[in-house]
């Protein structure tokens, strides 16, 4: 795992950053150095399988994978070199489940386009809270692709900190919010299974999940608790990423609890257990830096040999056999932070 080099952005209205227990930090805190490597799990067999999505998986990468640099989306399809999608006016772009629609915070609010970045452009003005390095997106897909899980901020501090945050759905179409049930507000980074039925988010750098309802809240084993009994491998989650079909995987960075001080802002690397809170293995042998979820739970994975060296593209079936992978070409990275932001089929 390793240190980001920040590239940060600050945009009007939204100032706010939060350390991974949930105080607020000011934005220009800066990164920490590498924590220690994290223990995964050396038997998968142990975890309880996902339920089979109804829809059959990606098997090819001949889409287009679309990144992030915290100022400019880039778009690369297949082997052809990235081309620039967007402006320097954005950030924390991600692309929809569906493939059809991107998705960005400006200095107006969220702001959604066709996938290229201009097409169908809708802007609707709410502020949105996020936390940590702010190439990260602190806001998610719905299952639908018609909406976005946010946070928006209901009420600032004197200082322009986020003092009252309420979670919902904000709807493309209309730009209408629709909070979410008060059993699961309170938390940070939400994020909704594939099939639309649960939802995962952090409570500090612990990882909980409900039904869409609010009903069936549950905190996952291990991840985040205090306890060496209760958490042994002294882990916590302090980004959350995309989750698989029915909420029972998701990605994510984990760090170690005996790190002095938890960097925030990194691209999820790490593939998670949610009913065991156990940190899965990915069979590649270059060190990872981005794991994605697509459609019928493929999993696309990034990594490229540890220290230097092109990024390799690999994808896996959702029983985790690998099917196909290729070199990553070059993208420009001024910031020297280059994030996954999404995959169009």
């Amino acid at each position: 795992m390793r240190a980001i080099k920040t590239g940060l952005v600050v945009v009007a209205g939204v100032l706010l950053t939060s350390g991974c227990h949930g105080g607020s930090q000011s934005s220009e805190t800066s990164a920490a150095s590498a924590p220690a490597e994290v223990v995964v799990a050396s038997t998968p067999s142990a975890t309880v399988s996902p339920a089979a999505p109804p829809v059959a998986g990606v098997t090819t990468l001949d889409g287009t994978a679309f990144y992030q640099n915290g100022q400019a989306l880039y778009s690369v399809k297949g082997t052809k070199p990235a081309r620039k999608v967007t402006g320097a006016d954005l950030f924390q772009q991600t692309v929809s489940p569906d493939g059809k629609h991107i998705a960005h915070v400006s200095q107006d609010g969220m702001v959604f386009t066709g996938l290229d970045g201009t097409s169908g452009r809708r802007t609707v003005k709410v502020a949105v809270s996020y936390h940590g390095d702010t190439t990260q997106p602190t806001y998610f897909w719905t299952a639908d692709s018609k909406s976005v899980l946010i946070e928006r901020v209901d009420k600032r501090k004197a200082g322009g900190q986020a003092e009252k945050t309420t979670a919902g759905t904000l709807r493309i179409s209309d730009g209408t919010f629709t909070a979410l049930p008060k059993s699961v507000q309170g938390g940070l980074n939400y994020r909704m299974s594939g099939d639309g039925k649960k939802l995962v988010y952090q409570k500090g750098c612990s990882i909980s999940t409900a039904n869409v309802d609010g009903s069936e809240v549950r905190q996952v084993p291990a991840i985040g608790l205090q306890s060496s009994a209760a958490n042994p491998s002294r882990i916590e989650v302090c980004y959350l990423g995309p989750v698989n079909y029915d909420g029972t995987r998701a990605t994510g960075v984990v760090f170690r609890m005996t790190d002095a001080n938890n960097p925030g802002g990194e691209v999820p690397d790490k593939l998670l257990d949610l009913t065991t809170g156990k940190v899965l293995p990915i069979d590649v042998a270059d060190e990872v830096d981005a794991v994605q979820f697509l459609r019928g739970d493929a999993l696309l994975v990034r990594a490229r040999p540890k220290g230097d060296g092109p990024y390799t593209l690999t994808l896996f079936a959702a029983d985790g056999k690998k099917i196909t992978s290729r070199t990553e070409p070059a993208i420009p990275d001024p910031n020297g932070v280059i994030n996954f932001a999404g995959y169009a089929e």
